[in-house]
């Protein structure tokens, strides 16, 4: 009987996992019981205890995704023990968000819908800000969901491989303001 409760408990917050977008690897790493202790990880709790956005910069391998996923699984974890059906986190690849028609009249109902959903979200995970590729359509979209999301208190958290001065420069106001809410990790 436990064990066919804690088979359903696990179920319950793979779905709610799936469901906020986490990537199957690092909700793998999560369930798993990684508890990180890395630099990435206690730069993120730290900065988060006194902001509502964070830029974690740092070379790959620097353990940011790892360190948002602990945080997104938080809310995955409470959302199981209270039987919900979201988690309240969203988690957004930085290139496939970057190929929503944002501007295209024809399409504006997918990115309306996917701006709803960053905006309402308790907690939004930018992963890989920087690798998206050429485009930056986005970028007046992602503002407005930024300005959103601090009015409202949310928390939101962006990894990039990019150096914070590189943030203002290839991503002018947007990028601004993620440099000044950088925090850089090392490996």
């Amino acid at each position: 009987l436990e064990a066919d409760a804690e088979a359903e408990d696990s179920k319950r917050r793979d779905a709610l996992a799936e469901h906020a977008g986490i990537p199957r690897d690092l909700a793998a790493l999560m369930r798993s019981g990684y508890r990180a202790q890395d630099r990435a990880c206690i730069a993120l709790r730290g900065a988060l205890r006194s902001r509502n956005l964070v830029a974690l910069c740092g070379p790959k391998l620097a353990g940011k995704s790892a360190a948002a996923a602990g945080q997104a699984w938080a809310l995955v974890l409470d959302a199981a023990t209270r039987g919900a059906t979201k988690s309240g986190a969203v988690w957004w690849q930085a290139d496939a968000i970057a190929r929503v028609p944002w501007g295209d009249y024809e399409e504006r109902a997918e990115a309306e819908s996917v701006r709803r959903e960053a905006i309402a979200a308790a907690m939004l995970v930018l992963d890989g800000l920087g690798e998206e590729g050429p485009g930056r359509g986005w970028l007046a979209d992602l503002g407005r969901i930024l300005d959103a999301r601090a009015e409202a208190h949310r928390r939101t958290i962006v990894t990039t491989r990019l150096a914070p001065a590189e943030l203002a420069l290839l991503y002018g106001p947007v990028g601004a303001r993620l440099e000044a809410a950088a925090v850089e990790v090392k490996p």
